[in-house]
């Protein structure tokens, strides 16, 4: 049963971490999804002003006011400009490389910009690319390319966020999955933990789990939940030394505030009550000094010998 519920916890543990993951995957994802609209919005409003003001340059001819005003964007997100009048490319200013690939379609449409993420030659970086088909001076049209660093800066922090939330999220799962467990293995082990011991595993004294009874030579002994749970730890391996933190795990299991004075009261508890039914019978509960405790049934060769406690 132990084991039963130790592998549902961890089945859960397992599954809450990869719907964690799973979560955090799919936010990032819409969060640059959403991060690449809104960059794509504000690129194409960017490169249709700009296009009016080159427009109105480029009919009057002042090609050198559309060269300035590109220097001056490349301090910012802008990684080339082109523009292209009669077929005739009047600028082609870059800050770093401009895909190659023609637009003449460009030459035919009204004026609906031309959006899109490209990758830049060589593939180091990635950028928007626009062009908006120009209302006068024949086939032409004003292109501008934004870096989209911007947008990989934003998907790098929502999906930090996204990590945290739901990392911060399983801690509290989880946590509350192990205290659950811990109090459900607690009350397994006071059902199940030592059985009903008789004569053959101690002489005289009987501890029955089911009934949470207990009894020495046929006298019952009255004992409180915690000795009980005690008694029947340690009388579930004979022999077998208990630590402090063992006792404080089975008998305690949900309390934070327990500690080895707890454990080391309720020993004498238990000593004072089996003493008080057989003088000598407190001996069986054995202190190991640096280890902890252990149950040693007395031997019997006929008559029950004088118990003396260690």
């Amino acid at each position: 049963m132990q084991v039963a519920l130790r592998g549902w916890r961890l089945g859960v543990a397992v599954g809450v971490v990869i719907l964690t993951v799973a979560g955090v995957v799919a936010a990032s994802v819409i969060h640059r999804r959403a991060l690449e609209a809104s960059f794509r919005t504000h690129g194409i409003a960017f490169a249709v002003a700009f296009a009016d003001a080159a427009e109105a340059w480029l009919a009057s001819g002042d090609t050198q006011a559309i060269q300035r005003a590109a220097q001056l964007m490349f301090l910012g997100s802008v990684r080339y400009v082109q523009a292209v009048s009669n077929g005739v490319v009047r600028v082609d200013a870059q800050r770093a490389g401009r895909p190659d690939e023609p637009l003449s379609v460009l030459d035919s449409m009204p004026r609906i910009p031309l959006a899109r993420y490209v990758r830049s030659p060589g593939g180091k970086y990635s950028v928007l690319d626009v062009a908006v088909p120009l209302l006068e001076g024949g086939p032409g049209y004003v292109r501008l390319g934004l870096d989209t660093q911007e947008i990989a800066s934003g998907a790098r922090a929502g999906t930090l966020v996204a990590v945290g939330a739901g990392f911060g999220l399983d801690l509290l799962v989880l946590g509350s999955l192990f205290l659950t467990g811990r109090r459900r293995l607690a009350r397994v082990d006071d059902g199940q933990g030592a059985g009903t011991l008789t004569s053959a595993a101690a002489p005289g004294l009987v501890v029955d789990v089911s009934r949470k009874a207990a009894a020495l030579n046929g006298v019952p002994l009255s004992l409180s939940p915690k000795l009980f749970s005690l008694l029947a730890l340690l009388v579930s391996e004979p022999g077998r030394v208990f630590s402090d933190r063992e006792i404080l795990g089975a008998v305690w299991p949900a309390s934070r505030y327990a500690n080895a004075k707890d454990v080391k009261q309720h020993i004498y508890l238990l000593r004072k009550k089996l003493r008080g039914v057989q003088p000598g019978a407190e001996g069986m509960i054995v202190t190991v000094p640096g280890f902890g405790y252990r149950f040693e049934p007395p031997r019997r060769d006929g008559v029950d010998p004088p118990l003396v406690a260690c």
